[in-house]
């Protein structure tokens, strides 16, 4: 178990081992993050420079791992020195209200005077936790408008009680890209966090692909193979190309390669048919590409395809 140096904070803990926390991701199934780690950790560190306090904000669209990432990095530093964290979910209804403080139903009925309910992040700023603010921008900004005095001034007045940003706090929060009910991120928050974006990039999809064959070398290079060479075939030469319909299209391929196995299919004709099945949506539906027949598809990929399984073969046979 680490151990946290004489006046160390908490941010430097986890830049000196960030070797160690990569390794626990690792353990917990998110492959390939040592990159993303990085760049969470300067984000942290660039912050807490600044503001005496580490807000990172992690965009990316639904399903690319950004949370479960956030969620095992402070749960790695619980572990290590038992400094819990504080989960804050966000929907359309939060307010400052209801994060810092808000007035009880009890004293609405009653002649004694109002009394207040403490809300989430304002019984973590009272109890000195990090924080995992989850989908920030499921509220509109002016909702939340408050909140920036806080993390400009370190501390604000709501509902008669003082709130403060302890230093050296942790603040890893998530935004949804493109998703339904989300809304712009503020640039107020962009000014007082440091913002790493998380994609469905061949890094993602080898963290996927480990997961689905349980670190079979060859079999992640032959779905990796797949992979890249229909990115390729939908991207050349197609202007329907969007980066969100590749990741829709990521989505289905892993659960229809799942539904594949399951159903009793060797694993390389599950990637085929999972191919097969969801190669027209990397484009808009709007897009002429979508219209084409699956005769016209097979024609110019299934040769390829085809010829990365037969060179699959022979190396699992080699092997064996």
């Amino acid at each position: 178990m680490a151990t946290l140096k004489p006046g160390e904070s908490h941010i430097d803990f986890l830049m000196r081992n960030k070797a160690q926390i990569v390794k626990y991701l690792d353990e917990q199934g998110l492959y390939e993050t040592k990159d993303i780690v990085t760049n969470i950790l300067v984000g942290l560190k660039t912050s807490y420079q600044s503001f005496g306090y580490g807000f990172v904000i992690i965009s990316g669209c639904g399903g690319s791992g950004k949370t479960k990432i956030a969620k095992h990095m402070l749960e790695w530093l619980n572990k290590q020195l038992k400094v819990d964290f504080k989960l804050i979910a966000t929907d359309e209804n939060t307010s400052t209200d209801s994060l810092l403080a808000r007035v009880s139903a009890d004293s609405l009925m009653s002649q004694t005077g109002e009394k207040y309910v403490v809300g989430e992040m304002g019984q973590a700023l009272n109890s000195g936790k990090h924080m995992l603010w989850d989908e920030i921008n499921r509220t509109p900004f002016e909702n939340i408008q408050k909140m920036m005095t806080l993390f400009s001034e370190k501390e604000v007045e709501h509902r008669g009680m003082n709130f403060k940003v302890p230093d050296g706090t942790i603040i890893l929060s998530t935004t949804n890209l493109g998703s339904k009910g989300t809304f712009p991120l503020a640039q107020e928050f962009k000014q007082r966090s440091s913002v790493i974006e998380v994609r469905y990039d061949e890094g993602q999809m080898k963290r996927i692909m480990y997961a689905l064959f349980q670190r079979d070398a060859l079999k992640v290079d032959l779905g990796m193979a797949l992979y890249k060479k229909t990115v390729e075939y939908a991207k050349e030469g197609r202007n329907g190309w969007n980066y969100e319909a590749s990741v829709r299209t990521v989505k289905t391929f892993v659960d229809r390669v799942l539904i594949g196995v399951s159903f009793g299919l060797k694993h390389e004709e599950a990637v085929y048919q999972a191919i097969r099945s969801v190669l027209v949506q990397f484009t808009d539906e709007s897009s002429v590409f979508i219209q084409r027949k699956n005769a016209e598809i097979n024609s110019e990929l299934e040769p390829d395809i085809k010829k990365i399984i037969a060179d699959y073969n022979v190396k699992s046979k080699t092997t064996a």
